[in-house]
């Protein structure tokens, strides 16, 4: 039976190396369109970015995803500064929506490498089961897998090899930071959930109960002993760190700010610990910047209508701190 209603769908498709467009499906004449409003903003220029999809073997065989973007060839990377990203919880898959800053970096050399571990969703429900409670240890090791296998196939060298990761990502980047700190140059920390052990223990926020289903439950004993292994807070040591940038909010809902402090102390302790008997230069550097945002939240999301205003990624601002410390 034929039908006079026209039948579309708005959608607003984005990566991280261009800025979000508006397009327009008609499902009736299975037509996919450019809305009008989009043509005055900058032309997708994706053809300049190359992407790569390789895999990683983690310790015990399984099979990790990654995803590299890339300007120069794939053999070119040797020198090229590598920035990664991970997550790998609640079954959430890596944040790969546009950044004006990550598309600046691949513009000036740099390589993106997005690690999709286990605890994360790349491969389905069950890639979150066995990454979480008992077998979080899984993605620290496929995140150490990731990154081992870059270098291996000569994409930069851990002297330029920088990570980022926001809220529970931090879990597994401040593990990798206590066991592997030579496989980092940089760390960038959002927002970061890094007192895994204290905050399961308080019964107080409001989360913590249904949290117990990510991290387990500290008043079992095995739970307890496996979130102490890897806790980013319970784990450091006296050794040389990479450098950190940590940007908290006072007011985050989430994670308090008090374990990102205690976080911060016990790391600055332990590389001083680690550097004054030796007589080392202090060549590591700890920042935790303070933000006071207008709103109780948790992490600040770029508003992707902005994204698409004239000009927007020559804006200094859009840099922000993470740009500047890298």
């Amino acid at each position: 039976e034929s039908c006079n209603c026209q039948c579309t769908t708005t959608l607003l498709l984005s990566s991280p190396v261009h800025t979000p467009v508006h397009y327009l499906y008609s499902s009736r004449e299975q037509k996919l369109s450019v809305t009008e409003d989009n043509t005055k903003y900058m032309p997708l220029t994706t053809h300049l970015f190359n992407k790569t999809r390789l895999q990683a073997a983690s310790q015990d065989g399984a099979v990790v995803p990654l995803t590299l973007l890339h300007m120069p060839a794939l053999s070119e990377l040797h020198k090229a500064p590598l920035l990664l990203h991970v997550y790998g919880a609640y079954g959430v898959d890596l944040n790969m929506a546009f950044s004006p800053e990550k598309r600046l970096l691949l513009e000036d050399g740099w390589a993106l490498a997005y690690c999709h571990v286990r605890g994360g969703s790349k491969r389905g429900l069950a890639w979150h089961r066995v990454g979480s409670v008992l077998q979080k240890w899984r993605g620290v090791e496929d995140h150490a897998a990731c990154i081992q296998t870059l270098h291996h196939l000569g994409v930069s060298h851990p002297a330029l090899t920088a990570l980022t990761a926001r809220s529970a990502g931090a879990v597994l980047a401040g593990a990798l930071c206590n066991h592997n700190p030579q496989l980092l140059r940089a760390v960038i920390l959002q927002a970061p959930f890094l007192d895994v052990l204290g905050t399961m223990q308080d019964p107080s926020p409001p989360l913590t109960v249904e949290e117990g289903g990510e991290w387990g439950d500290p008043r079992i004993r095995e739970h307890m002993d496996n979130i102490a292994s890897y806790c980013p807070c319970h784990n450091i040591i006296p050794q040389l760190y990479p450098s950190v940038l940590i940007t908290a909010y006072s007011e985050d809902c989430r994670v308090p700010l008090s374990g990102v402090m205690k976080y911060v102390e016990r790391l600055n302790k332990a590389i001083q610990m680690y550097t004054v008997p030796l007589g080392l230069v202090l060549t590591v550097s700890v920042y935790i910047v303070t933000i006071f945002p207008l709103f109780p939240g948790h992490v600040l999301f770029l508003d992707l209508k902005k994204c698409l205003q004239p000009g927007f990624l020559n804006r200094p601002k859009c840099r922000g701190f993470g740009f500047c410390f890298l």
